[in-house]
Formats: structure tokens, C-alpha cells, sequence
């Protein structure tokens, strides 16, 4: 998380200023430590609420997972948020987590992760899906992210987007009962239902079958 000044920003005032011209690291250092989630894409500001209990919990199971696996395997290490990603002067984000291989361990740094990581994963939400479809896919494809995993707690699914001549291709979509492995984490396998709460799952079934009230008009 970015660290506050004395005298913080709110987001609102820095919404206005990015409406005069792009916003940079140096403008996120002003706002408070609030419990949101503050990032600069292209130069304007995106502001994430703090995640929910699904959200959570599924970043808590991978993170888990994926640190085990790099610290047996020695390939890399699993980093998760809050930690700045510094794309660019005016692209700076935060994945839920994110890996970078043991070749390139120089760019983790204290204050946070100064170029592309070799994967990054966000947990989507309903107030995020469009962003990390669509802007963030945009983003780390620029940038040469190796590989984008989008979990979406609300679906039960894992979506995997490989780069591929400097393209993102969609190189797995994983379900509920499916085993998610890596192109890029050569050996990595995780069964997707570790990463929802089995309470969730049930409730999701659950308004699949349930009926619906008939109607008395």
C-alpha cells in the first residue's frame, strides 16, 4: 500500500487532477492508507474497495499454493498485495499476486516490483471485472507479462492468458472440477476447488436448482 503524507489527498481531489493531465507514482504517495486500492493506468487514477471474504480467501489458498511450489522448485518468488508494480511512470498497479523468476529476482526491490513480472494474478470483483478484462489485459500485454491469470470467485473459474508473439492468447479456462497448471510454472498444478470456500460453492449450486416461484397471475 502506498504510504501517506501528513496532509493526504483524498481520491476525489486526485480524480480531478488527472482530469488536467496524467497522474504518475509520485501522485499516488499522497493519498491516504485507507483500506482502498489505488493504482494509475495510462495515467489515470483507478480506486478499488477493500476485497470480500471470497476474494480473500481465494488469494490466501494460491498465494499459499504458488510459495510453496517456487520455494520447493527454487524457480521464483510468489509475491502478493498490497505491492506496487512500477510499469512505467505512469503505470503503476497492484496484482493480488504476482510471480517473478529467479532470473530476474533484481527487480523486486523494497519499495516495490520495477518492471513486469513473469505472471501476474488478479481475483476479480463485480466493481472490477472491466478493468482486469479488458484495461489490465491491455496493460500486461504491453508491458510483456508472461502470463495473466483472472480467478473470478463469483464464476468459480480461472482464466489463463499466455503471451505469444507479444499477444495474449487465452491458453486455459478452468472450472470448479478442473486441475489448473502454468505454461510459464513448469509443474505447477492446483485443483481450482481449493480456491473457493466450499459454503460458496454450495450456494451456488444451490440457486442453480432452485426453483423458480410459480406464477400466480
Amino acid at each position: 500500500m502506498v504510504t501517506a503524507t501528513n496532509q493526504p489527498d483524498t481520491h476525489e481531489e486526485l480524480y480531478g487532477r488527472s482530469q488536467r493531465r496524467s497522474l504518475t507514482a509520485a501522485d499516488l504517495q499522497t493519498l491516504p492508507d485507507d483500506g482502498n486500492r489505488y493504482e494509475i493506468i495510462r495515467g489515470q487514477l483507478i480506486v478499488s474497495p477493500s476485497p470480500s471474504y471470497r476474494h480473500q480467501r481465494a488469494s490466501l489458498k494460491l498465494g499459499s499454493a504458488l510459495d510453496t511450489f517456487l520455494t520447493d522448485t527454487g524457480v521464483g518468488q510468489a509475491v502478493a498485495a498490497p505491492m506496487d508494480v512500477y510499469l512505467s511512470p505512469n503505470d503503476v498497479v497492484q496484482p493480488d499476486l504476482l510471480v517473478v523468476l529467479e532470473g530476474r529476482a533484481e527487480i523486486i526491490q523494497n519499495r516495490g516490483i520495477m518492471g513486469a513480472p513473469d505472471v501476474v494474478i488478479e481475483i476479480v470483483s463485480p466493481s472490477s471485472i472491466e478493468t482486469d478484462f479488458l484495461r489490465k489485459s491491455k496493460l500486461y500485454e504491453l508491458y510483456g507479462v508472461r502470463e495473466y491469470w483472472i480467478v473470478n470467485p463469483e464464476s468459480q473459474m480461472v482464466s489463463v492468458q499466455t503471451l505469444h508473439d507479444d499477444r495474449f492468447e487465452i491458453t486455459g479456462e478452468y472450472s470448479h472440477d478442473d486441475l489448473l497448471t502454468s505454461s510459464v510454472l513448469e509443474g505447477f498444478e492446483l485443483a481450482v476447488s481449493v480456491l473457493f470456500p466450499k459454503q460458496a460453492a454450495e450456494s451456488a449450486q444451490n440457486a442453480i436448482e432452485e426453483p423458480r416461484p410459480a406464477n400466480d397471475e
